[in-house]
């Protein structure tokens, strides 16, 4: 499954889903397998396709971490606030005060401003705890500010934060992002293949 997830990074999304179907076939009934093929199916930017995957792995597992972040992803990315939130709790570290707050700003003004208060709790955070910076980055993308999202992506890049390889991927509108030099910079420090190739 890995490695239909790095063909996917290398811009092989047919080879990606082959692989994927592949490892899918050999071990169909662990959730961290079918988390993977949900994360996978995000990435490429299939969220809608990831969904049964992750369902199906929480019916084995309903308390798997991974597979309830990456469920939660993929409602995030067809616009789903609700079931997006109603997962985001389940795994995020923050009190049930902020989570009762941050639900309350959800309904109250929308997806953006839970977003942007999200962002300001992690950035706050980080001076206390191991924030993942390339989500922060996530998170700024998502609101459309392209400049900070890049600063945090590049500081995740000097620290060599894992899972920065998935910037080449279709997920999360990195193709908003095609244009930009201090992205297309980025992807060449990291040998990924440009936009378009």
């Amino acid at each position: 499954m890995f490695y239909g997830h790095l063909l996917n990074i290398l811009s092989r999304p047919d080879e990606a889903i082959y692989q994927a179907n592949q490892a899918l076939k050999l071990d169909s009934q662990k959730p961290l397998i079918l988390g993977l093929y949900g994360a996978l199916m995000t990435h490429m930017g299939k969220p809608q396709s990831a969904i049964p995957y992750l369902k199906k792995a929480l019916l084995i597992d309903s308390t798997h971490r991974f597979v309830i972040g990456c469920l939660s992803g993929a409602y995030r990315e067809i616009g789903d606030d609700d079931n997006w939130f109603e997962y985001f709790k389940k795994i995020t570290w923050y009190d049930d005060k902020v989570v009762a707050s941050l639900d309350s700003v959800l309904q109250e003004h929308g997806y953006r401003a839970a977003v942007e208060m999200t962002i300001k709790i992690e950035e706050e955070a980080a001076n206390e705890r191991y924030i993942d910076i390339s989500m922060v980055g996530y998170r700024y993308l998502k609101i459309h500010n392209y400049d900070k999202a890049l600063d945090c992506y590049e500081k995740a890049y000097e620290i060599h934060q894992p899972n920065m390889t998935y910037i080449s991927t279709n997920q999360y509108g990195y193709d908003q992002l095609k244009e930009n030099p201090r992205y297309i910079a980025l992807l060449k420090k990291m040998n990924l293949p440009l936009p378009g190739e």
